[in-house]
């Protein structure tokens, strides 16, 4: 498998720059060079083969040479919303769901929760959700909302239409 790289937008066939982190860890980390294959992603559910042409010092230019429909996503939705875990554990938490082909994740804000996340740690879940989208091979990212109560999540409208509720008394 050809090492994945994610763009945050529209990607061309033909020639196309890399820039910012991902032309960094492609360059620098990777160490690849011309010739190089690497499969780029944005999300939309697509993956983009294509070659290394040259490497610069702050950008990559590439060869995407087709668009191939992702055949790693599942075929239903699956939504999972759990209360958060304290310290990293919730980074865990997104990695494994995000390998298991979640396709949204709800934080549960409960009772008795001890982490009530804040706004700006949304950036930092896309990213832990972008690393982990890399290493599994999902071309399409798992959603994850805003933090929301029980009573206000099992209202909304566009919930899959069965559910399955995990409760430790098990009733």
């Amino acid at each position: 498998m050809s090492d994945r790289f994610f763009v945050n937008g529209p990607i061309p066939l033909g020639e196309f720059s890399l820039g910012g982190e991902e032309a960094h860890h492609l360059a620098n980390v990777r160490r690849m060079v011309e010739g190089d294959p690497v499969v780029l992603f944005n999300g939309d559910g697509n993956r983009y083969p294509g070659t290394v042409l040259s490497v610069a010092k702050r950008s990559v230019l590439l060869h995407v040479s087709s668009v191939e429909r992702s055949r790693s996503e599942l075929s239903v939705p699956c939504w999972i919303a759990s209360a958060l875990p304290k310290g990293d554990r919730f980074d865990f938490l997104l990695e494994k769901l995000t390998e298991l082909g979640v396709t949204d994740f709800v934080p549960l804000v409960t009772e008795r929760s001890v982490v009530i996340p804040k706004a700006e740690k949304r950036d930092k879940w896309r990213r832990a959700v972008i690393e982990a989208s890399k290493q599994c091979g999902r071309d399409v990212l798992m959603r994850i909302h805003p933090p929301t109560g029980f009573g206000e999540l099992i209202r909304w409208g566009d919930l899959p239409r069965r559910k399955w509720i995990a409760h430790p008394s098990g009733e």
